[in-house]
């Protein structure tokens, strides 16, 4: 019974963190970045909880060594990332998490598959960066200086990334690269200012407003100072 169940959860929290599966060495999601949009976020919620209640029913103390192990270890990564989910909400403040810098850069710097293969899940994650950035626009509430600015950096990395990176891996596969759109990499710029802000003036005029510290939350520039309502 347990076995059945610890599989059903795992695969459903690989298919919804495509990082956590890469991370294991499972590449069935490669072509895709995390959806932190609202409906998706709720649906997660409640697969997490059904997680959680269904190992709470089994008696992890009763099974073989081997299984009650991986049921106090998955029982720990279901309740962490409920945690995540509805306590700490870092998706609804932290700009971080909203960079797909790191996948990206996952499929172009590891020889997991051919070129080709990899070119292919490329092209899924690049076409999702559009409505991920605009769902961060959506979504980022309430950011604290030190990630708004920590995030310019990182999304002008991986804006960087991109450009670079991606005419070296299609030259390693010139019949793939006839096929490419090369636009993606030069459209990234666009993508970064004009759906998140992301680009000169990030945050958004409408937001730096709640970020500490911040000229136009009435705090000094770079000194942390709380803005409080007045």
């Amino acid at each position: 019974m347990f076995t059945e169940r610890a599989e059903r959860i795992v695969d459903a929290l690989l298919e919804s963190r495509p990082e956590l599966a890469s991370g294991a060495g499972d590449h069935r999601y490669d072509d895709r970045l995390p959806d932190w949009s609202a409906d998706t976020v709720a649906a997660d919620r409640r697969m997490l909880t059904e997680a959680a209640h269904a190992l709470a029913e089994v008696d992890g103390d009763s099974l073989p060594v081997e299984e009650s192990v991986d049921h106090a270890l998955l029982t720990a990564l279901v309740d962490r990332e409920l945690f995540e989910s509805t306590e700490i909400r870092a998706h609804e403040w932290d700009p971080l998490r909203h960079n797909p810098g790191l996948l990206l850069h996952a499929v172009l710097s590891r020889p997991y598959a051919p070129v080709e293969v990899r070119l292919t899940h490329l092209a899924g994650r690049l076409s999702a960066v559009p409505d991920a950035l605009a769902t961060a626009r959506a979504t980022l509430r309430d950011m604290p200086r030190i990630h708004a600015e920590t995030a310019v950096g990182q999304f002008t990395g991986t804006a960087a990334l991109v450009r670079q990176e991606v005419p070296a891996l299609l030259a390693q596969a010139p019949r793939s690269a006839a096929g490419w759109s090369r636009r993606r990499g030069r459209r990234w710029p666009r993508w970064r200012s004009s759906r998140t802000g992301c680009g000169p003036g990030w945050p958004p005029t409408t937001d730096r407003a709640r970020i500490p510290g911040s000229a136009a939350a009435g705090g000094r520039p770079g000194s942390g100072t709380p803005w409080t309502p007045s």
